[in-house]
């Protein structure tokens, strides 16, 4: 069974930090795929695809700070 899962909590009970800065790219030509199924070219409706990438990583101070709910999804 496929559940959804949120988080919540004291949010002032983690720590947490980037490892380097934000790197990007930009592309003039790029497929993008839709939820519909298809692909949107961004060439053709004269626009511009941002691909960003950044690492983050957290730890938690407090594990009695937060809780998990758990929601069972419908196939």
């Amino acid at each position: 069974m496929k559940q959804s899962r949120v988080s919540g909590g004291d949010w002032s009970k983690i720590i947490w930090g980037s490892v380097d800065s934000i790197s990007y790219e930009e592309s003039r030509d790029a497929s993008v795929p839709m939820p519909d199924g298809t692909q949107l070219l961004t060439f053709t409706h004269k626009m511009v695809a941002i691909r960003a990438e950044a690492e983050y990583g957290f730890r938690i101070l407090d594990k009695k700070a937060f809780v998990k709910y758990l929601h069972p999804l419908k196939d």
